[in-house]
């Protein structure tokens, strides 16, 4: 059960990226290009983690319909899906973003494999509880005109709930 993906992110630095491969496996410039966001993710370098989720980010939303769910599965590792659980939790709040925009990218992308890893990384215990944490600070935040909570972590909030509903979606 995979749906077409929707991101707003620009590309970042993805050219490596950019002929990703429909019937087969990540080439080896792909390949190496992704171990390297893999350590960028773990960096004590607040810009190249950021980098790295924006990539990551840009790599999963340039999946579509007709990609084969053999090659996302070869993108979203267990690794790679751990490693953004841990993001979630970064001291960053454009991190925390893009991290659960990443993920929300694979879930739409995703098939069981995906779901699978996502299960095994504990991602949804991770997403309940930073969804928590943002709620609790968004608790005193003013409503506008429109009726939209106006406080700096709605956007953080408004993404963590759109990738729960795609994670539960490929969960189903």
């Amino acid at each position: 059960a995979r749906k077409q993906n929707n991101s707003n992110y620009s590309s970042v630095d993805d050219d490596a990226f950019a002929p990703v491969g429909r019937a087969g496996a990540p080439t080896n410039g792909q390949s190496q290009r992704l171990n390297g966001l893999l350590v960028d993710l773990s960096s004590l370098d607040e810009n190249r983690r950021k980098k790295a989720c924006a990539s990551l980010c840009n790599i999963f939303s340039s999946f579509d319909g007709s990609t084969s769910s053999e090659v996302i599965a070869k993108y979203a590792t267990l690794e790679l899906i751990s490693k953004l659980g841990v993001r979630l939790s970064d001291s960053n709040n454009t991190i925390q973003l893009m991290a659960a925009a990443t993920l929300r990218n694979m879930a739409s992308c995703g098939d069981d494999q995906v779901a699978q890893h996502m299960a095994n990384a504990d991602i949804m215990s991770t997403m309940t509880a930073m969804f928590t944490s943002v709620f609790q600070s968004c608790r005193g935040g003013d409503i506008n005109n429109f009726g939209l909570l106006v406080t700096p972590n709605a956007p953080l909030l408004e993404q963590l709930i759109a990738t729960i509903c795609n994670i539960w979606y490929v969960f189903k």
